[in-house]
C-alpha cells in the first residue's frame, strides 16, 4: 500500500543509478526547479498526461 489514507500526498522511495541521478540533476538545472523530487514528479506527470492524450 502506498501511503496511508490520512496523507494528502503519499510518499514513496525509489532506488536509482548514479547515471539516472546525474540526468535528473541536469534536468533540474535546465528547468530551474528546486529539487530532484520535484523534477521526478513533473516528468511522471508529463508522461501520464501524454499517455492519456491530454
Amino acid at each position: 500500500m502506498i501511503g496511508t489514507p490520512k496523507q494528502a500526498t503519499p510518499k514513496i522511495t525509489v532506488a536509482m543509478t548514479h547515471e539516472m541521478m546525474k540526468g535528473l540533476e541536469e534536468e533540474r538545472k535546465v528547468r530551474r526547479i528546486a529539487t530532484v523530487p520535484e523534477v521526478v514528479r513533473i516528468i511522471v506527470s508529463e508522461y501520464f498526461r501524454t499517455k492519456s492524450g491530454n
